[in-house]
């Protein structure tokens, strides 16, 4: 059974690069998806760094919740740059799309999402009225061949 010689947590300073201007700790060892990876030795797998990180500098990490970057950093592993959350609080901080429609409460053509213009699709998700109704007319002309009743010349 292989082995690391030594303990995790002098393995963890060997990856561990301070950078100045932000004071973020960025991990320069292997990573996954952004994110710092370590293992933990022998038969244990990896860990995330930054969870491993918040764990032994703060308090362990409560079941079912997430570590924020508050510093927008994924490689940071930086206690005081982490903040345990839930998973909704993290993905509403986020940069995606849906989360900036979510704050905004705008869709991406500027309509706001108010009750009166929501629709709910056959998949569940939230579309915006006003845009799914221009989709929809766009996409019955299509079908159509493109003949959207102003060339009267065809009826008799």
């Amino acid at each position: 059974m292989g082995g690391h010689k030594w303990p995790l947590e002098r393995r963890f300073w060997l990856y561990v690069e301070p950078e100045p201007n932000s004071g973020c700790w960025l991990w320069v060892g292997a990573m996954a998806d952004g994110y710092g990876v370590i293992q933990r030795g022998g038969m244990q797998g990896k860990v995330l760094a930054h969870r491993y990180s918040y764990e032994m500098f703060r308090e362990p990490i409560p079941m079912d919740f997430q570590i924020d970057h508050r510093c927008r950093m994924r490689s940071c592993v930086n206690p005081n740059h982490l903040e345990v959350v839930t998973a909704r609080e993290n993905f509403l901080r986020g940069i995606h799309r849906s989360a900036q429609i979510h704050r905004t409460g705008l869709c991406l053509r500027g309509h706001p999402l108010t009750e009166d213009n929501l629709h709910i699709n056959t998949r569940g998700k939230r579309q915006c009225r006003t845009c799914w109704l221009a989709n929809s007319k766009l996409s019955y002309e299509r079908r159509k061949g493109g003949n959207d009743g102003s060339n009267d010349a065809d009826q008799s």
